[in-house]
């Protein structure tokens, strides 16, 4: 179970990376609720979805990068770094040109991602 989990988390990294929202169907199960306090607007997986489409759209060159992963029985975490030029207006900022650069945790419990 712990190679399924991470190899669902690299392909949710490759969603990210390439913008390819039918990964998001692949790795998210149709139930998905988001519990990220910093984004409650975004709800469910169509909300995901748009979310991410957004993020790419105004960060072209957004790339994320998995530093640390550890699996064990049904659970995963990890530690990667997200970054991307704000190129585009978004989220209400107007376009800036700055580099963003971010470093996530993230804890998926198989059946429940």
């Amino acid at each position: 179970m712990t190679e399924e989990m991470k190899t669902i988390t690299l392909r949710a990294e490759e969603l990210w990376n390439k913008g390819n929202m039918s990964i998001a169907n692949e790795v998210y199960a149709p139930s998905f609720v988001n519990h990220d306090p910093f984004l409650p607007e975004v709800k469910d997986l169509e909300g995901f979805k748009k979310y991410i489409a957004v993020v790419c759209e105004g960060m072209p060159d957004f790339h994320v990068k998995i530093e640390d992963m550890i699996a064990e029985n049904d659970k995963l975490a990890c530690r990667w770094v997200a970054s991307g030029t704000h190129k585009k207006d978004f989220f209400g900022i107007r376009k800036n040109n700055c580099r963003l650069t971010s470093q996530l945790l993230a804890k998926k419990q198989l059946g429940l991602v």
